[in-house]
Order: C-alpha cells, then structure tokens, then sequence
C-alpha cells in the first residue's frame, strides 16, 4: 500500500506535467476537511470516490485521495455539464452534513467546499495551489518525533490557536500566494457588503478625551479573505496586497458606501490610481456636488504612488479638478524624512506603524528629525495608523502627532 506522502508527490509529480496539456481540463479539491469531523470518515472517502468515478473511466479523470480526506481530480474534455451529475451525487451521498446543506453552491463557482479550475486559463493558480497543499499535508503528516516544537509558550492562547491547525480553516496564517491566488479568483463574483468597515481617525491631545475627525471607510481585507477562502488570516503583507488593491477599490465603488456623514467629519476611501482614470470612478463622482466633494479625501498608498508615477499625476488632474482632498497611506516613519509631500499634493500623511511595539527603531536623532519634520509638514496633517495600544499612541505623542488610527481607539 502506498504511503500518504507517495501520492501527495504522484499527485505533485502530475500538476506539473499538465502544464503543457492544459486544453480543455478542469479540476476540482473536494475539501472533505472542510465539513464536520464524522464526515471525514472513510465511509464517506468511498462515497465520494464512488460519485467520482464515471469521471475517471469516462472522462479519463485522474483522481488524487489525500490524507486529510480531501481529494484532488483533473479531468480531460470534461465540460461543467459532465461535470454537475458527479457533483450533484457527491452532495446527495453527503447529505448528512448540516455544513454541506447550509451551502448554496453553483457548478464551477468556487465555495468552501469544492475550489473549482478551468486550467486552460488557471493553470498557474492551481500549481501554486497544490504546491502549497502538499507541503502543508506533508508536514502534517510527518511523524511527531520529527516536528519541530514551537519555541513559543501558548500559555494565555485559547485551545484554537495553540494546537497545530490541522485543516486550512482552522489556521492562523499570513497572506501568502496561495491565499492570494484564491481570493483572487473568486473575487470579481464575491459579495463584500459584510466586509465593508469603518475606523475613525481620532485627535488625542493630552490626556483629553479623543475626538473623531475623519471616517474611513474600507473593504476589511483579513474579514474577506475569511470570507472567501476560509482561512483566518492575522498577518498581511503591503507587497501582495497591492495585487488586490484594484480589485478591492472596484468594489469598493460598486458598494456605494455612504459618505455622507451627519456631523461635520469628513469621509475616507482608499482608491488606486488606475480606478481613478476610469469610467467607474466617474460614476461614482457624478453622484456628489461639489460641496459634498470637499468632504471626501481619497487615499493612495505611497507605493502605488511610486510604482505608477505618471498614473498618479493623471489621477491627480482629474480628482483634483472636482475637490476632493488627498491622504497618503503606507508611509514609513523613516520615509517622511525625504517625502516631497507638497509634490504629492496630499492634505494628510498616513504612518505606517512599526510592527514593533518597542521602539527600537527610534534612535534619538531620528527621533529629534521626525518630531522638526512633523512640526514643519504641520501635526494636524499627521495620521499614526494601526494603532493597537496605549504604548502606540505614546509614540506617537511623542513624535508631536496628534491624528491616530487602529483597533485601540475602535
């Protein structure tokens, strides 16, 4: 009998194979692991396998059982609708799932339970899919003996995230390509209304009591992907999640957020360049006056800015024609030593906080330049973002800022 591992890497083996016979294949992960522990049972692995298996000896499908009870199948010249009575069997033969009955599932549409791949466009997501697959059943499936033990202690952790996450939704992860690649394909057809948040930045002068300034309003991206690919991601990462900043800003406009705000504070949404030029952001501007428009600042992150300067400038023209004001986001502390801001046209600069909680990085010159530097741009025109404890908004003060932003003030 082969081990596990043998035909997690006979299934490796073949994913990179197909890259040259990719015409007219699909393939599907039937996430069993996703479901109520009983149904992982092998009762129900041979139910499934048996719903597959006109796939596999009409269609030529090959089938991959792993060893979390999922399993992976390609098929070749198999179209949706050869597809959707194997599917549909699979369903009925699980029927005993609560999970699986609450699901409204549609034949090639991604959920929870099936990933779907048409591999003549899809093919690199599915290989950088798998590949991340197979190295996590791997090590899970690795003997105890020879697992590393985690160096930190998980005194004061909830039973959830101290154990070693067996199955994708249980994990704690950062964003990697693999979560990326599947957020990204299920995306243009996503529903976002429920992560669709709002965070006031805050002015904390002293020991006052703070005073909302500015709503943001924004797709919360750690609740999205949650919602997407089942994954609780807890860290993210600037660089990746600039490939999902044009999606997000499109369906941020398609949501229509209320930016009307009843008191005097004015509304923040973060844009790219490129959404800025085109004609969805021209209907979105159509529904304001001019007053309402003075109202709105439309934030860039820095690095978009500098990947797309000539995209900028023409954003620029266009947002700056109609009133809207200009906040510049994911910006380093460090970075605002040199930053020609008044170039950039922006009405508030958005710090990137460190993620160290000590301020190990503030050497007592740099922090001697920030605070002239703040003092000269103007402290009103300061944010500190992501603001998670009192100790950030104590550097922050510190540094002369007075506008903060994060969960700590939530």
């Amino acid at each position: 009998m082969n081990k596990p591992s043998d035909t997690i890497h006979t299934m490796m083996d073949y994913v990179r194979q197909l890259k040259r016979h990719t015409q007219s294949r699909r393939a599907l992960h039937i996430r069993l692991s996703f479901l109520e522990r009983h149904m992982r049972e092998p009762f129900y692995r041979r139910e499934v396998a048996s719903a597959l298996r006109p796939l596999v000896t009409g269609k030529g499908a090959k089938l991959f059982a792993l060893p979390n009870a999922d399993c992976i199948i390609v098929t070749h010249e198999a179209t949706l609708d050869d597809i959707a009575p194997s599917v549909a069997d699979i369903r009925k033969k699980l029927r005993d799932s609560e999970t699986l009955a609450q699901m409204d599932p549609v034949v090639g549409i991604s959920d929870r339970f099936i990933e779907w791949w048409d591999l003549e466009t899809d093919y690199a997501d599915f290989a950088a899919y798998t590949e991340q697959l197979a190295e996590q059943l791997l090590v899970e499936i690795q003997p105890k003996s020879k697992q590393r033990k985690p160096q930190n202690s998980t005194k004061g952790k909830t039973k959830a995230t101290a154990k070693h996450p067996h199955h994708p939704e249980e994990a704690e992860r950062r964003l990697d390509a693999f979560i990326l690649a599947s957020v990204m394909r299920k995306l243009p057809n996503a529903d976002v209304s429920t992560a669709l948040k709002e965070q006031r930045v805050m002015a904390v002068v002293g020991s006052d009591q703070p005073t909302p300034v500015l709503v943001h309003k924004y797709i919360d991206p750690f609740i999205l992907t949650s919602k997407l690919t089942a994954i609780n991601v807890t860290h993210h990462d600037r660089w990746l999640e600039g490939y999902l900043s044009e999606e997000l800003a499109l369906k941020l406009l398609e949501l229509k957020p209320d930016l009307k705000n009843a008191s005097s504070m004015a509304s923040c949404i973060r844009l790219t360049c490129a959404v800025i030029v085109s004609d969805v952001f021209d209907r979105f501007d159509a529904a304001f006056a001019k007053a309402e428009k003075n109202a709105i600042v439309i934030e860039f992150s820095l690095v978009d800015i500098l990947a797309h300067p000539r995209a900028y400038a023409a954003a620029y023209r266009k947002i700056e024609s109609r009133g809207y004001k200009i906040s510049l986001a994911d910006v380093e502390p460090e970075s605002l030593l040199w930053l020609d801001y008044e170039k950039l046209h922006a009405t508030f600069i958005k710090l990137h906080k460190p993620d160290s909680v000590t301020p190990d990085w503030l050497s007592h010159d740099l922090e001697q330049d920030l605070i002239a530097r703040i003092s000269q741009i103007g402290r009103a025109r300061i944010i500190l973002a992501g603001c998670e404890t009192d100790l950030d908004i104590r550097l922050g003060q510190q540094l002369g800022i007075t506008l903060f932003q994060g969960t700590y003030l939530d």
